[in-house]
């Protein structure tokens, strides 16, 4: 899992046991683990040793020397969306699989609530995560309301923003308690991220409530929308998301797209179907190519090439 503190040594074979690393981030590509270059857009090119300083990190000298030598333990990497696949798999010499991510089940009745009357952001408040943009188009939107749950360098930006009357509650980090009702009656969960995305657990747990997703076309967020079935995507810039909200309220998808949203989860993303896989790649023999991960998608490939910005129509 995150091992970019732990050393290198970490991926020394110490028993025959087969060694999986299940990448969460782009470290192994990326001395920022998230290929956001100078922390202001997606990576187009890399010129890492610029981009570490730039970013006031020291240049990650060891991947010189010794990285990939380490790497030749792994018997395989597990991927939680085709796009972090597909981002890594040159710079690893072993197999790569992509598995779903999952998250626990709050909700195994699978009962529905109809939306209230707010959309819903839920993660860390930087700049990388779009929380500016999404902040903007909200007065561009009409009516909508905007619950906002975490923390971040950005939340008095936003508690500034309500205190001058717009629609935005910001109510900082929230226990998981507290923040199941949230989920269950949002119109929809909006992530307006950046950058890219691998394969955020709120986007799958506001899909265990069945509220469906608004995402950016970044990273592996497209590819939680299953083909529209459980949420629609946007441009990260103001206009573009303030248009989203509208058309998603235009085309009552708040109420539409739950049932969607919640099968989705059932399918692909709850725990006995990412254990299943998960087993299937651990026990598999040493030299064996890993089978298939049970429940991978098979999507057509609607993600930017990793490296470059995303553009272009996708899901609408």
């Amino acid at each position: 899992h995150n091992i970019s503190l732990l050393g290198l040594g970490v991926l020394e074979r110490r028993s025959s046991a087969r060694v999986l690393y299940t990448a969460h981030d782009y470290w192994l590509r990326c001395p920022r683990s998230d290929l956001f270059k100078y922390g202001r857009y997606p990576c187009d090119r890399p010129t890492c040793a610029r981009c570490a300083i730039a970013s006031r990190r020291p240049p990650q000298l060891w991947r010189l020397a010794g990285f990939t030598q380490s790497l030749k333990a792994l018997d395989c990497a597990i991927a939680p969306s085709d796009f972090m696949r597909r981002s890594i798999q040159d710079f690893v010499p072993c197999p790569v699989v992509h598995i779903p991510n999952f998250a626990p089940d709050p909700n195994p009745e699978g009962p529905l609530s109809a939306p209230d009357g707010y959309y819903l952001y839920v993660g860390v408040l930087e700049a990388h995560k779009g929380i500016r943009e999404l902040a903007a188009a909200i007065p561009k939107s009409g009516d909508t309301s905007l619950a906002v749950a975490g923390h971040g360098s950005l939340l008095p930006h936003l508690r500034r923003l309500e205190a001058s009357g717009a629609n935005i509650h910001a109510r900082g980090w929230m226990d998981p308690h507290d923040l199941a009702p949230l989920y269950r009656r949002a119109r929809a969960l909006v992530l307006p991220s950046l950058s890219h995305e691998n394969a955020p657990l709120a986007a799958i747990e506001a899909m265990s409530w069945g509220t469906p997703l608004l995402v950016s076309r970044r990273g592996g967020l497209e590819e939680l929308l299953h083909k529209g079935r459980s949420g629609r995507s946007f441009e990260p810039t103001p206009l573009d998301i303030a248009d989203a909200l509208a058309r998603f309220d235009r085309e009552n998808l708040p109420e539409r797209l739950r049932s969607g949203a919640r099968a989705c989860y059932e399918t692909f993303h709850n725990p006995e179907a990412y254990l299943s896989a998960y087993l299937t790649v651990a026990t598999a023999s040493p030299g064996e190519p890993p089978a298939p991960a049970p429940g991978a998608l098979g999507l057509p490939d609607q993600s930017p090439a990793p490296g470059t910005r995303a553009t272009g129509e996708g899901p609408t």
